[in-house]
Protein backbone atom coordinates (compact mmCIF):
# COMPACT_ATOMS: atom_id res chain seq x y z
CA UNK A 1 0.00 0.00 0.00
CA UNK A 2 1.55 3.44 -0.73
CA UNK A 3 1.48 5.92 2.17
CA UNK A 4 1.87 9.61 1.99
CA UNK A 5 3.48 11.48 5.26
CA UNK A 6 2.75 8.21 7.29
CA UNK A 7 -0.73 7.96 5.70
CA UNK A 8 -2.28 5.93 3.50
CA UNK A 9 -3.19 7.73 -0.14
CA UNK A 10 -6.85 7.23 0.27
CA UNK A 11 -7.48 8.93 3.72
CA UNK A 12 -5.01 11.52 2.17
CA UNK A 13 -6.77 11.95 -0.75
CA UNK A 14 -10.13 12.66 0.91
CA UNK A 15 -8.06 14.77 2.94
CA UNK A 16 -7.67 17.16 -0.24
CA UNK A 17 -10.77 16.73 -1.71
CA UNK A 18 -12.75 17.51 1.62
CA UNK A 19 -10.30 20.37 1.89
CA UNK A 20 -10.94 21.66 -2.47
CA UNK A 21 -14.52 21.76 -1.13
CA UNK A 22 -14.67 23.47 1.59
CA UNK A 23 -12.45 26.21 0.00
CA UNK A 24 -14.63 26.81 -3.38
CA UNK A 25 -17.63 24.84 -2.74
CA UNK A 26 -19.65 22.19 -4.51
CA UNK A 27 -21.00 24.84 -7.07
CA UNK A 28 -17.85 26.20 -7.65
CA UNK A 29 -16.19 23.15 -8.30
CA UNK A 30 -18.67 22.20 -10.57
CA UNK A 31 -18.58 25.47 -12.58
CA UNK A 32 -14.65 24.70 -12.99
CA UNK A 33 -15.58 21.73 -14.37
CA UNK A 34 -18.08 22.90 -17.14
CA UNK A 35 -15.43 25.68 -17.66
CA UNK A 36 -12.78 23.19 -18.22
CA UNK A 37 -15.25 20.74 -20.60
CA UNK A 38 -15.73 23.72 -22.86
CA UNK A 39 -12.16 24.70 -22.74
CA UNK A 40 -11.04 21.44 -24.14
CA UNK A 41 -14.16 21.21 -26.59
Amino acid sequence: MLTVDGVDKKSKEREIFKSFRGSRGVAGLLGDAFKLWRAFR
